[in-house]
C-alpha cells in the first residue's frame, strides 16, 4: 500500500479554480436559473454556491481544470444574452481580498432575439 499526502494547495489547483460571477438583477428568478444552468454548462463547472438580493446575484463556480479562470469574461461574451463581463474586485471577504466577474446581462436575456414579436403578441402598444 502506498500513502500519499497532498498538502491543501496542492489539492485545491489539481482541483480547478473558483470563480464569482456577480449579476446585477435585471429580471426574473426563472431566466437568472437559465442563465446560470447555461454558464455552467458553457464552463463545464459546479455551481457551488449561490447568493444573492434584489441589487445583484452571486454566483460561486468551480472550473473543471486548473488555468480555465484566464478564459471566463471570453466564454461568456461569447452568450448572446451577455452585454458585458468583465474582472472587478469584490467586497474583501476577511483579509482576503477578492476579484469577480461582472456580467451585465441584456434586456432581452431569453435568447431568442424576438423581444419586439413576443411584447406585440402580449399585446403591448410599441408606438
Amino acid at each position: 500500500m502506498v500513502i500519499v499526502n497532498i498538502d491543501q494547495s496542492t489539492l485545491e489547483q489539481l482541483a480547478g479554480e473558483q470563480v464569482t460571477l456577480v449579476i446585477p438583477s435585471t429580471g426574473g428568478a426563472t431566466d437568472l436559473q437559465r442563465f446560470i444552468d447555461q454558464v455552467g454548462e458553457l464552463l463545464e463547472a459546479r455551481i457551488l454556491k449561490m447568493a444573492g438580493s434584489w441589487q445583484e446575484t452571486f454566483i460561486t463556480l468551480k472550473l473543471p481544470r486548473p488555468g480555465d479562470k484566464t478564459n471566463v469574461v471570453d466564454k461568456l461574451m461569447e452568450m448572446p444574452e451577455v452585454e458585458e463581463a468583465e474582472e472587478k474586485k469584490l467586497p474583501k471577504n476577511g483579509d482576503a481580498p477578492r476579484t469577480g466577474i461582472l456580467v451585465i446581462l441584456g434586456a432581452d436575456s431569453d435568447n431568442d432575439g424576438h423581444k419586439e414579436d413576443r411584447l406585440i403578441s402580449q399585446g403591448a402598444d410599441l408606438n
